[in-house]
């Protein structure tokens, strides 16, 4: 009774302890049977058998199997011969006979337990070798499609010179200075886009682009010969997806375009401020010391094409602008987030 309840209860409550439990329930009832054996009577053996077989399939080491081979070439055959020395003469006749046969079911288990285990780690063998061929083409693949999308990004920031090339062709056949400008601003949008492309081009991630570092590199390549001196604060680091990064280049382009073109008057050199921080997102502050916007100039109200520029594509990235018209102009845009969407 007492090792029935035992046997339930290590049954429903897997451990290490009840594991080793059952194993000792099962060689201590074949033990008891061993020792109360009549001739002819080998249901212990029964017992026996299921304790080694728990120990194959628990997997508790090669001590537990000599532990299990001792037991059942010692203590359980003395018992056995206690228990049949009791019934007959001849036991030690009978002792044999029964420990041959039940010799004989353990290694037929054993052969077919080996069997099993040979054709098992066969079969993970060529898992594995099929797994390390899939990771194999996988990595191939992976290292192909990188090197198409870095042509790619190659290929559209070439794309896109051809167009500032032919953009500034142009305007320098024009005569008209207003036109010149314009086709020069055009230019500026341009090669901020470019810019973007050249900036993935040369990382090792091509979803996603050090904000901080391509805001700078715009500010050097579109400002080098600017009337005001541009200069770039940071607070941590900014990452930004493909989608986020062309809209806020623009947009960081406008913002500085109108600096320099309203912010100071002719012949003078002011000084603008690009911060950008990250915290709960991100934020652009642009601000110049220059004699400030007009009131009658509104973000809501009718604007250029710059203003216009500025209003769509912040509201593209979701941000909120706020304007400071003191002691200059401040512009200040908080984003909600800037890290590339997840893929699909």
């Amino acid at each position: 009774m007492v090792l029935g309840v035992c046997g339930i209860v290590s049954a429903l409550w897997i451990s290490p302890i009840t594991k080793w439990l059952q194993v000792s329930i099962f060689f201590i009832t074949a033990l008891l049977g061993a020792a109360t054996a009549t001739t002819g009577n080998i249901t212990s053996g029964i017992y026996l058998i299921f304790g080694l077989i728990l120990i194959s399939q628990y997997s508790l080491g090669p001590c537990a199997i000599w532990i299990g081979a001792i037991f059942s070439l010692v203590p359980y055959a003395i018992a056995l011969a206690i228990g049949l020395s009791g019934s007959s003469h001849a036991f030690p006749t009978q002792l044999a006979a029964d420990m041959a046969v039940l010799f004989g079911l353990i290694v037929i288990y054993g052969a077919v337990l080996y069997r099993h285990e040979f054709r098992h780690r066969e079969d993970v063998a060529l898992l594995e070798t099929r797994v390390k061929e899939r990771t194999a083409e996988l990595e191939r693949a992976l290292d192909e499609r990188f090197v198409m999308l870095q042509e790619i990004h190659h290929r559209v920031k070439n794309n896109l010179q051809v167009i500032i090339s032919l953009l500034r062709l142009e305007a320098d056949r024009q005569g008209d200075t207003d036109s010149r400008a314009s086709l020069e601003a055009s230019v500026q949008r341009i090669l901020a886009m470019a810019l973007v492309h050249e900036t993935l081009y040369d990382t090792d991630q091509l979803d996603e682009i050090d904000i901080v570092s391509y805001a700078r590199r715009l500010i050097e390549e579109t400002r080098a010969s600017a009337s005001a001196e541009f200069e770039l604060e940071a607070e941590g680091p900014s990452l930004g997806g493909l989608d986020f990064a062309v809209p806020f280049g623009l947009l960081l382009n406008e913002l500085m375009s109108n600096s320099e073109k309203h912010a100071f008057p002719p012949g003078t050199r002011g000084k603008v401020v690009i911060r950008i921080e990250s915290k709960d997102g991100m934020v652009l502050r642009v601000e110049d010391n220059g004699i400030g916007m007009s009131e009658d100039v509104r973000i809501d109200g009718p604007k250029t094409l710059g203003l216009n520029l500025v209003k769509v594509l912040a509201q593209q990235l979701g941000g909120k602008i706020s304007l400071d018209r003191k002691s200059g102009t401040r512009w200040a845009i908080r984003f909600p987030s800037t890290e590339p969407e997840p893929r699909r």
